[in-house]
């Protein structure tokens, strides 16, 4: 494997995405259960990978925050290659090791120094349709099964019964289900969404009047901000942050 370092253009943070096997092992077996079980030996993970200098470049490993925004979850500072086909937030000494080569003398204070710490918040629309598309391929995968969605990341999972109720006699709802649409709706108003509630009942596979009406009820709950009759908008409250916290 020939690896070669040098400046390539790369003017602004790079969002990227890869799916990989999961590791095995007593190690991952225990972190799987204690986060209640992946269903799939597959994993996702999202990267924003930006330039630092002419020799280094920084990967920041992403993960969905209390809104689904992008949050940082790890940094990795590396040597800037060119090779194909590499993954996101990787470099040659994952494959070279002790015989990898790296610029004289090595990572410094001076390089950490240089690292933009907020240079993901710029990739955040890419963020949220990547999330929606992930959750959209387990939903397909894991039909009628316990999913976690990329929501399990921050210790949440979320079963199809949920988003899909039987038909019939309206089934008693939690004060964590109302939590979480008031969430779903609270973000799409947030990202300047003209049909917030109309983008969540496409998600949740529900009638746009279903989901007013449980919008309804979640402002009732205090789960989420009250607006003007009949204009779209909210927040969530402090109750429904606590609940999701807790969640």
């Amino acid at each position: 494997m020939h690896v070669v370092c040098y400046p390539w253009p790369m003017a602004r943070p790079k969002f990227r995405t890869h799916r990989s096997t999961r590791p095995r092992g007593a190690w991952a077996m225990r972190v799987v259960t204690a986060a209640a079980g992946a269903p799939t030996r597959r994993r996702a993970e999202a990267w924003v990978e930006a330039v630092v200098n002419e020799q280094w470049m920084a990967a920041y490993r992403l993960v969905p925050g209390p809104h689904r925004e992008p949050v940082i979850a790890e940094i990795r500072i590396f040597p800037r290659e060119r090779a194909r086909g590499r993954p996101p937030g990787r470099w040659s000494a994952e494959v070279l090791g002790l015989d990898t080569t790296i610029p004289e003398g090595g990572l410094s204070a001076e390089v950490v120094r240089q690292v933009r710490i907020g240079e993901h918040r710029q990739v955040g629309a890419a963020f949220s349709r990547w999330l929606d598309e992930e959750r959209t391929t387990r939903q397909s995968t894991f039909r009628g099964q316990t999913a976690p969605a990329l929501g399990a990341l921050a210790g949440q999972t979320f079963t199809l019964s949920t988003l899909e109720p039987k038909r019939g006699r309206p089934p008693i709802r939690s004060e964590q289900f109302y939590a979480k649409l008031a969430r779903d709706y609270a973000e799409r108003v947030a990202q300047g969404s003209p049909r917030p509630t109309t983008d969540v009942a496409r998600r949740r596979r529900l009638s746009a009047a279903r989901v007013r009406d449980m919008l309804h009820e979640a402002r009732k709950r205090d789960l989420l901000s009250s607006v003007g009759q009949g204009r779209s908008g909210g927040e969530l409250t402090p109750k429904a942050l606590a609940i999701l916290n807790a969640g």
